[in-house]
């Protein structure tokens, strides 16, 4: 995918299981982002609505700040939650 920044970033699935609806996948982008690996699953909590849970980890060059690192992690999380946001109803 292209972010609207220009920045691309590809992505992976490299597992899914539609019964428990959890996925990990794995990116690689030109933000200096290592190692990074991500879960999702969906939880149902009644018949309109669910819980989306979302973890990631990923590693920091040994010549990066942890500051700058969390500071572009916290862009990231914030960009995505956007997309969400952008893209479903909320109630």
């Amino acid at each position: 995918m292209i972010l609207d920044s220009g920045v691309t970033v590809e992505e992976e699935l490299i597992y899914q299981n539609d019964e428990a609806k959890r996925i990990y996948y794995r990116k690689k982008d030109a933000l200096r982002t290592i190692g990074y690996i991500a879960s999702s699953y969906v939880d149902q909590i009644d018949d309109r609505k669910s819980r989306l849970h979302i973890l990631s980890w990923f590693d920091v060059a040994p010549d990066e700040e942890a500051s700058v690192a969390a500071a572009r992690f916290k862009t990231i999380n914030r960009g995505t939650f956007e997309g969400f946001i952008s893209h479903h109803h909320f109630w």
